[in-house]
């Protein structure tokens, strides 16, 4: 395989009458890509938006936004990786809870269930309390 280098290179493209500075005259400046909404259907468009599973609503533009601020942004794959990197621990860090397995009665896990979201920190408040309470010294 011979490869040469770049000085070399260039001085057989320009042997050929090819100048890598200047752009071939033909190529395309702007964006190739084509609007994904087109006027008639930006014109089509209802003017409010009734969405029941929405989770913010569409029509306040402060509802909007006070959904979307915690959002990650980027504009490609790198940056995005970056951003998500920044978030994480960092090396040498342990992680604060350890993950077990653990039995319980279909009541009491039902029980914790129902509070929606953040029902483990829930079950873990409460084991705490249990545990704080077990080793107070008892009153004799």
């Amino acid at each position: 395989m011979i490869t040469f280098g770049a000085v070399k290179c260039r001085a057989n493209l320009a042997d050929h009458g090819i100048d890598l500075a200047a752009p071939e005259p033909n190529m395309k400046r702007n964006a190739t890509s084509k609007p994904s909404i087109s006027p008639e259907q930006m014109a089509a468009a209802p003017e409010r938006v009734e969405d029941p599973d929405c989770p913010y609503e569409p029509n306040e533009p402060a509802a909007v936004a006070a959904y979307w601020q915690g959002a990650i942004t980027s504009h490609g794959l790198a940056e995005l990786r970056e951003t998500r990197a920044a978030r994480r621990r960092g090396p040498g860090r342990a992680a604060i809870k350890v993950s077990t397995t653990i039995r319980l009665s279909p009541e009491v896990l039902a029980a914790f269930r129902a509070d929606g979201p953040g029902w483990q920190t829930l079950m873990d408040n409460a084991l705490r309390l249990a545990q704080d309470a077990r080793q107070r010294p008892r009153p004799e």
